[in-house]
C-alpha cells in the first residue's frame, strides 16, 4: 500500500555542472579539487622554508656538537673544535619570484572555476575606467552559472510540489 498521497517517489536531484550522457551531476568541487591540491601543496613547501629560514639547521662536523640544539632563546651550545671547523648555520636561499607568480596563478584558478570576480579596485585589470568592463564580467559570469541555476529553480520547484502534496 502506497501512503503517499502522489503516485511518484518522493526524491529531488539538486544539480551541479552538467555532465552530458550520465545521470549525475558533477558537484563544482570535482574541478578544483587538482588545484587546491597543488596549492595546498605549495604553500605547505613555503612553511616548511620559513621554518628552516627562521630556525635553520645546523652543519657541525661528526662529534664536535655535544650539547642538544634547542628552540631555547640565549642557549649554550658547547663544541669541540674538529680540524679548524666549527658548527654553523645552514645558509637558506631567498625563495624565488617564480613561486609567488605561481601561488597568484593557482589563486586566479580558483577564482575562475568559482566565478569570483574581483571587488577591489586593485584586482581589476588594467586601464578599467568605465563600468562597461565590469558589466561585461558580470554577464559571463551569469551566462556560466544560470544553467545550473535554472536547473536549481526546477529542483526547488518539485521539492516544494512534493512537501506541498505531502
Amino acid at each position: 500500500e502506497w501512503p503517499y498521497p502522489f503516485t511518484e517517489l518522493p526524491l529531488v536531484k539538486f544539480p551541479g555542472k552538467y555532465r552530458p550522457d550520465s545521470p549525475y551531476d558533477d558537484p563544482i568541487m570535482n574541478e578544483a579539487r587538482g588545484v587546491q591540491k597543488e596549492l595546498n601543496a605549495t604553500l605547505s613547501q613555503m612553511i616548511q622554508h620559513r621554518r628552516l629560514t627562521l630556525h635553520p639547521q645546523v652543519l657541525a662536523p661528526v662529534g664536535s656538537v655535544r650539547t642538544k640544539l634547542t628552540t631555547e632563546d640565549g642557549a649554550l651550545v658547547e663544541y669541540n673544535p674538529a680540524g679548524g671547523a666549527v658548527p654553523q648555520w645552514r645558509e637558506m636561499p631567498q625563495l624565488p619570484a617564480y613561486v609567488f607568480n605561481q601561488l597568484a596563478d593557482i589563486q586566479a584558478r580558483i577564482d575562475r572555476i568559482f566565478n569570483r570576480q574581483p571587488t577591489q579596485r586593485d584586482q581589476l585589470p588594467a586601464r578599467t575606467d568605465s563600468g562597461h568592463l565590469l558589466e561585461a564580467m558580470q554577464e559571463g559570469i551569469a551566462d556560466n552559472i544560470s544553467p545550473v541555476i535554472l536547473r536549481l529553480e526546477d529542483a526547488l520547484a518539485r521539492a516544494g510540489h512534493l512537501i506541498a502534496a505531502l
